[in-house]
């Protein structure tokens, strides 16, 4: 290995890409960025038919729900990212609010509790129970908070917890997610179709289980939000 090799790799490298003053042009332009927002706000081909790819079942129109139809929209922009060999990626980042507490009521009678609350993101067909006892890797925990009841029947309690869920898109996909690897497809259960939520009541000895709810994120789209 010599500098004269170095040099000469970098020069046959230089010319393929036009020259310095072409590099110089394109530094300056920001070309790297400009070409990054671009693919990234790329219409894929089924919004800009306007109807055209219409998905029909049995002779009746298939919409995908608008949770679907922002992953696939997102698959698409990292097709082309891959078919262009730049590293960017998409991810999808999902963000829940804890906003208050409806129907209070601890089970020791008093007017205040400390409650918290376990979060995971649930794939379709899954049956794993959500517990302090047993909490999965995929799984959050909120901070304990007290909560204070408000007057009324059924008076909200503020609360004002946020977790953040991240996970990557798969690589090697078609627009729908299908992998082009029939081994690999077998394995893949999809995105996760629902946020399981269950709330306890901190304790000393033993937290309390106050209830639990799974939220449904059909209605889930990119930039928007669903209140629940």
């Amino acid at each position: 290995l010599t500098v004269g090799l170095i040099a000469n790799s970098c020069e046959k490298i230089i010319r393929s890409a036009g020259g310095l003053h072409l590099l110089g042009l394109w530094s300056t332009l920001k070309g790297g960025i400009c070409l990054t927002k671009a693919l990234a706000s790329a219409h894929p081909s089924w919004e800009r038919d306007a109807g055209g790819d219409l998905q029909m079942k049995g002779g009746f129109l298939m919409e995908p729900s608008t949770y679907d139809n922002s992953i696939r929209q997102h698959l698409y922009g990292n097709s082309l990212f891959r078919r262009l060999e730049l590293p960017q990626r998409f991810l999808a980042l999902l963000q829940v609010e804890l906003l208050d507490l409806k129907n209070v009521t601890s089970p020791s009678g008093s007017s205040s509790l400390t409650a918290y609350a376990l979060l995971r993101l649930k794939r379709q067909g899954s049956s794993a129970p959500l517990n302090h006892k047993a909490r999965s890797l995929d799984s959050a925990c909120t901070q304990a908070r007290k909560i204070s009841k408000s007057s009324g029947p059924n008076a909200p309690a503020s609360w004002g917890s946020i977790v953040r869920f991240r996970f990557p898109l798969p690589e090697d996909v078609d627009c729908e997610g299908k992998s082009f690897d029939a081994d690999r497809e077998s394995l893949f259960k999809g995105p996760p179709t629902s946020l399981q939520v269950t709330v306890y009541e901190k304790k000393f000895m033993s937290d309390m289980e106050l209830g639990g709810a799974d939220v449904n994120l059909d209605s889930l789209g990119s930039g928007g939000g669903q209140i629940e």
